[in-house]
């Protein structure tokens, strides 16, 4: 991400909480006035940048002249196999939330417990990518809140599995089998990936981007 919040990907934007903000914060990542001071100037600055690029594009001159335009998105929108009815938006919400919010697995997680929910959350996420899609006769509401419960099931993945990968108690990660601070692990665990996911260790200086 640039210093507008461009990523890797022409006319995407990245602002608020849908980054990364512990260079301001710390690892504590506080709620309070740099969170929302993080969230009003990368708004802005966002908000700028995507109105500067959406002139150039009505304009021709954003360098996007003859490129392939192809239909993407998967679970929520296009699922791999025939839509499940009970596959619903809000049973996938509930899901995940069942996974993340409760205090006994995640205010002090432990390797068994990550490894299980994980286990769970893998199941789910095969189900909303074969499944999972907006309801016939969908509002553009239904549509993006089909979206926005695979996002959550992909995001409580990654979470979960850089949490497995950081045998330490740092900020507001909390191990129980791993009490204590852990020097050797001052570094970035970046994840991604859908079917598979991936985690890998990161530089605290590198720059994430969106692939």
């Amino acid at each position: 991400m640039d210093e507008r919040c461009a990523t890797s990907v022409p006319g995407l934007y990245a602002v608020g909480d849908a980054t990364t903000r512990e260079k301001l914060t710390g690892a504590a990542m506080s709620g309070g006035g740099p969170a929302v001071a993080w969230c009003i100037a990368s708004g802005t600055w966002a908000g700028q940048a995507a109105t500067a690029f959406a002139r150039q594009v009505a304009a021709g001159t954003a360098g996007l002249a003859g490129r392939p335009v192809q239909a993407i998105g998967g679970a929520g929108l296009r699922p791999a196999a025939n839509p499940d009815p009970e596959r619903t938006a809000e049973a996938v919400t509930r899901a995940v939330q069942q996974e993340i919010l409760p205090l006994d697995r995640n205010y002090r997680r432990t390797g068994p417990g990550i490894a299980a929910a994980l286990e769970r959350l893998d199941g789910l996420w095969e189900a909303a990518r074969d499944g999972l899609a907006p309801p016939a006769g969908a509002t553009p509401r239904d549509i993006v809140r089909a979206r926005e419960a695979a996002a959550l099931v992909a995001t409580a993945r990654w979470i979960l599995a850089s949490a497995g990968q950081r045998t330490e108690t740092r900020g507001l990660h909390r191990r129980a089998d791993f009490p204590g601070l852990d020097p050797a692990q001052h570094h970035h665990l970046l994840s991604g990936g859908l079917d598979r996911v991936w985690v890998r260790r990161a530089d605290p200086h590198e720059e994430a981007v969106a692939a």
